[in-house]
């Protein structure tokens, strides 16, 4: 039988975020990307089936498996409308596969995951989080050491408010919560930040970049990609709350600014993979991997900058 050469189809093959290799933390290097799946659910009412997220996520990311994929230098990326140069990530992403945590609960969970962060980050690559409730991007900051005002602050686009520490800059953009709810960090500290969807819409990315590294004070950043961020009217998203913030492309537009930042992780949240609606899922699914992607190249880009630690 003869080797394949071809990329294989999308239904086949291990399933790994883009389809990038699935490694251990002690094959990651400085510089790497490294996907980890949190298949835990939400203490949040409502959101009991989260743990389904991970799984999802990464069955829609075999749809964008060319940019990882050097076989594709010829395929067509139909959201950016140009020839892809295929492999841009390659060397670049990596996929840890799925935290063990399945059977504990919400605190011993949030421990290991907190852990599994800080282990990540010791060997200078960045946490992807992929997940479905908000719990884990606030374990993630306690990996981190929120704690200390000199290493971490947090940006959330969309989602509902997070617990940080009392010392953690935050960037709350384009919040699921209705125009006049309170983020009861803003107002604590003359660098926290509250934008609405529609001052995100209407503000230049070089006034947006200004407020943002005012306000992390040159802190790294986690970053909190949370479904409920987008808009999507043909598709039925914003006729259920909370979809009714941004469009993809104002999303792409705050996703390469914010890939200018010095991040710490990056979480991908609010996604309930058994939601009704096959359009809403779906569509949901691919509006986050595509914003991601943005995110993703602008912080490779950034290594890629630093130094010589990732492949060209």
């Amino acid at each position: 039988m003869p080797l394949r050469i071809e990329p294989l189809p999308r239904m086949a093959g291990h399933l790994s975020f883009m389809r990038t290799p699935c490694v251990d933390i002690s094959q990651l290097k400085p510089g790497m990307v490294a996907a980890l799946g949190i298949a835990m659910d939400s203490s949040r009412t409502g959101s009991a089936v989260t743990r389904f997220g991970p799984t999802a996520l990464r069955e829609t990311s075999a749809y964008f498996g060319s940019h990882f994929s050097s076989n594709m230098k010829a395929a067509m990326d139909i959201d950016r409308r140009r020839v892809l140069d295929g492999g841009l990530l390659s060397g670049c992403l990596v996929d840890l596969g799925d935290l063990c945590i399945e059977a504990l609960g919400p605190q011993c969970a949030g421990s290991e995951i907190a852990r599994a962060v800080a282990a990540i980050a010791s060997r200078g690559a960045l946490p992807l989080l992929l997940g479905g409730g908000q719990d884990i991007a606030t374990a993630a900051l306690d990996g981190l050491g929120s704690d200390d005002a000199d290493v971490t602050a947090l940006i959330q686009i969309g989602g509902e408010s997070l617990t940080a520490a009392g010392s953690t800059p935050v960037a709350w953009l384009a919040p699921a919560a209705p125009s006049s709810a309170v983020n009861p960090r803003v107002g604590a500290r003359v660098n926290d930040l509250t934008l609405m969807a529609e001052q995100l819409k209407t503000m230049q990315a070089s006034d947006l970049l200004e407020r943002l590294v005012a306000c992390i004070g040159g802190h790294r950043a986690v970053v909190v990609l949370d479904l409920s961020a987008f808009s999507a009217s043909w598709h039925g998203m914003n006729g259920a709350a909370p979809f009714n913030a941004l469009g993809l492309r104002d999303v792409r537009k705050l996703m390469a600014i914010l890939g200018r930042l010095p991040l710490a992780a990056i979480a991908v949240t609010g996604l309930d993979a058994t939601r009704s609606g096959l359009s809403i899922v779906k569509t949901g699914q691919r509006l986050l991997v595509t914003a991601l992607l943005d995110l993703l190249y602008a912080v490779i880009a950034q290594a890629r900058a630093a130094g010589p630690v990732l492949p060209n």
